[in-house]
């Protein structure tokens, strides 16, 4: 009897750990057009653990990051959105990235999609 029990706790509980990761991917959602990555996107700070970013509306990008000040310009070109920008005296290049966004979190990921990726959380510009 312990055992039967025991078996169906654990199906159930695969079962609903299943479907919880169903709607997790279901949730991301790809930023497909600028206008998606304006009303997302822009005006939000940008939080990572190495610092901050802030997509602005005029096409700049700011932020502050353990390496130094971040100063860029940013624009959406096809289904990505690209930029060029310095963090302190680093030279960030020219980079475009396809755009993702999960709940308050945004993933970008470099090389036109191919790259390495990084996850911000998304808050409100106080």
């Amino acid at each position: 009897m312990k055992i039967a029990r025991h078996c169906i706790l654990i199906v159930f509980a695969l079962s609903f750990s299943n479907l919880a990761a169903s709607v997790a991917v279901a949730e991301e959602r790809k930023v497909k057009t600028e206008k998606e990555f304006r009303e997302l996107v822009v005006g939000r700070n940008l939080v990572h653990e190495y610092g901050t970013a802030i997509f602005h509306e005029d096409g700049r990008l700011t932020g502050a990051f353990r390496a130094g000040k971040l100063t860029g310009l940013w624009n959406w070109t096809g289904d990505t959105y690209c930029r060029t920008g310095k963090i302190g005296r680093r030279d960030m290049g020219y980079d475009c990235q396809t755009v993702s966004v999960s709940g308050n979190r945004v993933t970008f990921v470099r090389n036109n999609g191919t790259g390495r990726s990084v996850t911000y959380k998304m808050e409100s510009v106080k």
